[in-house]
């Protein structure tokens, strides 16, 4: 994107912040604060029944029969492409237009990443560009539920089981959301989630999860995570990893799980609010929600054509606003060191006039007015 970028003022602090985390931290305090006291009390802070009860209480959340905690959203990823016994050579197809965890994933467990384009509607896998991208290496299609929106599952598992290739989600930014009233953990052979702290249900820190309904398949994970062992202290079975959960974050995303559907609520809310009169405006492109699914809203996004300037009037009309992302996996240095130049024009698009608005657990409508009256002003000819 070629454009003329006026010189910048500092930003002012904001009157909308992008997130607040304090908020929703302090409606669970009291319940993380009974959760400190009895792991520390207990002196057990790796694995453990805090780790056990978490497991259960996120497989039962997510409709999944196992669910297998891990050090990050970055160990849940390399740990599901591992059970599968990925192995340099083979590929995993993938989107580019995504935090740059998804692809490094597939690297950092051997495999090659193959990437494909983004429906310009929903930013989201295009189903009708995943077939062309299957070879006889390969091993696994890693679909990304970006912004809190679930893929279109029916046509991308289709493609999967004519190929019997496993169909595994990165649903970092999707808690609680569903596909066609199920939720997204009822398909595909794995979900990975991350509990970054600014994730809809976020540790105090980092933290991760697998969900699955294939026995074997959960088992292999907790070996591979846990130094190889199934189970006996000293007994290691294979060459693993440590991508252990602490007990004490375990502790920490169960005392707020129950806080979740509420702060979902919250976020659909806003995102109704804001879509029909972002509408009306004029002047932005909405990346669009799926009428058969149910998002997490992670992230409410927009283009506009001079992304960078309009960004910075927002901030300066006190708006917290972010960039989801600015740069495709496949612009990056990482992978130009790597691999081969490619052309993703929908995910170049998105990348070069994407931006973020504010929307979070407990935000109140008076908020989601204030972001959507400096949007109007902003876009006003009449204020430039």
């Amino acid at each position: 994107m070629n454009q003329t970028i006026p010189k910048l003022t500092p930003v002012p602090s904001p009157k909308v912040p992008f997130v607040d985390l304090k908020r929703q931290q302090d409606m669970a305090m009291a319940d993380i604060r009974k959760a400190f006291d009895r792991i520390t009390n207990a002196c057990s802070y790796i694995m453990g029944a805090e780790v056990t009860k978490f497991e259960t209480e996120w497989a039962d959340y997510c409709g999944a029969k196992y669910s297998v905690g891990c050090a990050n959203g970055t160990d849940a990823l390399v740990l599901m492409l591992l059970a599968l016994g990925i192995e340099q050579g083979d590929e995993v197809i993938t989107v580019s237009h995504t935090f740059f965890a998804t692809v490094e994933a597939i690297c950092s467990a051997g495999a090659t990443p193959v990437l494909v384009d983004v429906l310009p509607t929903t930013a989201l896998l295009d189903p009708a560009k995943l077939e062309a991208a299957i070879t006889e290496k390969t091993k696994a299609v890693l679909t990304v539920h970006l912004y809190g929106q679930p893929v279109d599952f029916d046509p991308i598992l289709a493609v999967c089981n004519k190929h019997n290739i496993p169909c595994l989600s990165d649903a970092a930014q999707a808690h609680g959301a569903k596909y066609n009233g199920k939720p997204i953990s009822s398909y595909g052979l794995a979900t990975s989630f991350s509990f970054f702290p600014g994730k809809n249900l976020g540790a105090l820190g980092d933290a991760g999860a697998i969900t699955t309904n294939d026995e074997g398949y959960a088992q292999a994970i907790r070996c591979i995570r846990d130094h190889g062992r199934n189970g006996k202290k000293y007994d290691h079975d294979i060459f693993g990893w440590n991508m252990r959960i602490d007990a004490m974050q375990a502790a920490f995303i169960s005392a707020k799980l129950k806080y979740l559907n509420g702060w979902n609520n919250d976020r659909k809310a806003v995102a109704e609010f804001y879509t029909p009169r972002l509408k009306a405006l004029g002047g932005l492109r909405l990346i669009e929600t799926a009428e058969n699914v149910r998002s997490a809203n992670h992230l409410y996004v927009i283009c506009h054509e001079n992304r960078d300037s309009f960004k910075h009037e927002l901030e300066n009309r006190g708006l917290g606003i972010g960039i989801h992302y600015p740069h495709g996996v496949h612009r990056q240095p990482a992978w130009q060191t790597n691999y081969s130049p490619m052309a993703l024009p929908e995910t170049e698009y998105i990348a070069d006039h994407c931006l973020s608005l504010p929307i979070f657990g407990a935000m109140t409508e008076d908020e989601a007015e204030i972001v959507v009256n400096s949007l109007a002003q902003s876009l006003d000819p009449k204020n430039k």
